[in-house]
């Protein structure tokens, strides 16, 4: 593990809420990691992994922070946040940080401040990237009390699953990573998703072997088939829920192919200590149209509104500018 590594996997352990991962866009790898250290031990207190996103002509850029900065208290994300402005190198225009906190949390009047004192807005996302609402199941009562809340077509395809043969692996090491990338990879080829290089297996690999706990990844196995698989990420004392893919494969149709994975997970976190199982995003404006949001509906978690991404404007002319122009460009085409 490399001193950049080791510096995350401490800085992971004394967090607030942390969110191990930091991007919904999994198939991008970081072009920076930047760890802030306290001045009087060295310990790291705060941390942020950047994504570039270019800017069409490839001159300038956007930078975001998905799902982060992560930060052991207030003074340190105002401290980060400082490092964060002057490190932007030249091409940036704007840079957009997403904290993972339910807006219910007391500490976010605090985040808010923070935020705002270091020159960042509000923002409200124009894409799926920045999930504004989420699911959130408690797991403080007896696991026979949140099954009988799930949905009576829920607890049917889970019976399905089990009388299938259907069950669940865990599975941690390289090359289940790989099967993963692969398989969901498979499934979202019609959408055009970018597919995953190496690098990105290498990283997981290395985030997992720095901490283990930090992540679960799980497949549902038929007849020695994986026909789902998942990832879900530890945030605290919350198991979340990020990605998923359904093998296509039209000899699995008709299967509950993610039922039994998603009841799974919440199992593991309820035995784990986890007060929340967090599925991973709900699109409010979409509610039942959208097939995912109905899906995680089934589970009958509280809708709970997400603290909003914030937005810090590097070069607010050329950003104005550019804004125009592909307003002009949309109505014209």
């Amino acid at each position: 593990m490399d001193v950049i590594e080791q510096k995350w996997a401490g800085l992971y352990q004394h967090s607030i809420a942390p969110h191990y991962l930091q991007s919904w866009e999994w198939y991008l790898q970081p072009v920076k990691v930047l760890i802030t250290e306290s001045a009087s031990d060295g310990i790291p207190v705060a941390g942020s992994r950047l994504l570039r996103i270019p800017v069409v002509g490839g001159k300038f850029a956007h930078y975001k922070v998905p799902r982060g900065p992560i930060f052991s208290g207030i003074d340190a994300l105002r401290q980060h946040l400082a490092e964060l402005c002057e490190w932007l190198p030249a091409d940036a225009l704007t840079l957009s940080v997403s904290p993972y906190f339910y807006a219910d949390d007391p500490l976010c009047n605090e985040i808010d401040c923070g935020l705002r004192e270091a020159g960042f807005e509000s923002i409200v996302a124009a894409d799926h990237s920045y999930y504004q609402t989420t699911p959130r199941i408690s797991l403080a009562e007896e696991l026979a009390v949140i099954m009988a809340r799930y949905r009576p077509a829920f607890r049917r395809q889970l019976a399905k699953a089990e009388k299938a043969g259907i069950r669940v692996e865990v599975r941690q090491d390289k090359n289940a990573l790989r099967n993963y990338v692969e398989g969901h990879s498979a499934a979202n080829l019609a959408r055009g998703a970018p597919a995953p290089d190496e690098a990105l297996i290498e990283a997981w690999h290395k985030q997992l072997a720095s901490s283990p706990e930090s992540m679960r990844l799980s497949f549902a196995v038929w007849k020695d088939c994986n026909i789902a698989g998942q990832i879900s990420m530890r945030c605290g004392e919350i198991e979340v829920y990020e990605w998923g893919y359904s093998n296509p494969d039209p000899q699995f149709a008709g299967l509950p192919k993610s039922h039994l994975l998603h009841h799974q997970t919440l199992v593991h976190a309820k035995e784990s200590g986890c007060l929340f199982y967090d599925l991973g995003g709900y699109w409010r404006g979409e509610g039942n149209t959208n097939s995912i949001n109905r899906f995680k509906s089934m589970m009958s978690g509280e809708l709970v509104d997400m603290l909003p991404p914030y937005q810090f404007v590097r070069r607010p002319l050329i950003n104005s500018s550019l804004k125009i122009a592909r307003k002009i460009r949309a109505n014209y085409l």
